[in-house]
């Protein structure tokens, strides 16, 4: 493979790894948006893949949707926003790593101020037949909302 041909694969293996993150916030999100994003959201896994946030660890593209599915509830969200910034990706043949500093725009049902929680995704990708996808995504929490208040 030519240099030129390596760098346009580089640009093409970055931009499909940032459209995958750009899925994960969106069918992440809390709002009036598809009713399948759990479903979604979890395909955007690898089948042995790992998603640690909030005090938990799931293992599989069934068992993340099912937990993202549990959040409106558990923590008493109505609304919530991603935006994931400063990605630092790493790209090694057909697997890949990253950081992203993300913010979330909150809004807890029964509040009506928006709250605020940020902190980093630590990320590993890795190529299958159907695209990039994630191998493991940690969310390390730095500044959150007290859920727990009303």
């Amino acid at each position: 493979m030519s240099n030129v041909e390596e760098n346009v694969q580089w640009l093409e293996d970055l931009a499909s790894i940032k459209k995958l993150k750009a899925d994960y916030c969106f069918f992440a999100d809390i709002w009036k948006g598809p009713d399948d994003r759990g479903e979604r959201f979890g395909a955007l896994f690898t089948q042995d893949a790992q998603w640690t946030g909030a005090g938990r660890t799931c293992t599989g593209p069934a068992n993340i949707a099912a937990e993202l599915k549990t959040f409106p509830e558990a923590l008493g969200i109505e609304t919530a926003l991603h935006f994931a910034v400063n990605p630092r990706i790493d790209i090694h043949g057909d697997t890949a790593s990253g950081t992203w500093h993300f913010l979330l725009s909150l809004i807890l049902k029964g509040r009506r101020e928006t709250h605020w929680m940020c902190g980093m995704y630590l990320e590993e990708y890795r190529r299958t037949p159907d695209g990039w996808k994630f191998a493991r995504v940690t969310a390390e929490t730095a500044i959150a909302p007290d859920f727990g208040q009303s």
